[in-house]
């Protein structure tokens, strides 16, 4: 496959078209809900900025009612080297489309209600 220049270089460009889309439409929800993220310039990630959120527990109580409530499973920032609690890894790239669908109209309920 890898010796077939056409069909690495269709792949590559699908791939690249196919992360920036998932990137793009991730950032949309986020600007839409007023949830502030760290924009990437590349990577299979967003940084995403949940310290509004954060109550008693810190971040390891915000990481488990985004589980509980949400379905949502995000790094949290802390096990990833991140030095400000609240900041939660999203990785927009290890689902399926359809769970990426869903996460998204999670989302749009994260801040509802504060």
């Amino acid at each position: 496959m890898v010796g077939d220049r056409d069909w690495t270089e269709e792949f590559l460009e699908g791939n690249n078209r196919r992360v920036r889309d998932r990137y793009e439409r991730l950032v949309e929800v986020c600007e839409r809900n007023g949830i502030k993220y760290l924009p990437a310039s590349a990577g299979l990630y967003v940084w995403i900025d949940l310290r509004h959120l954060l109550g008693e527990g810190g971040e390891e109580a915000l990481y488990s009612r985004l589980i509980a409530e949400f379905g949502m499973v995000m790094t949290p920032g802390r096990s990833q080297g991140m030095v400000v609690d609240g900041f939660f890894r999203c990785v927009f790239t290890a689902v399926e489309n359809e769970d990426f669908e869903r996460v998204l109209e999670r989302m749009e309920t994260l801040t509802a209600g504060e």
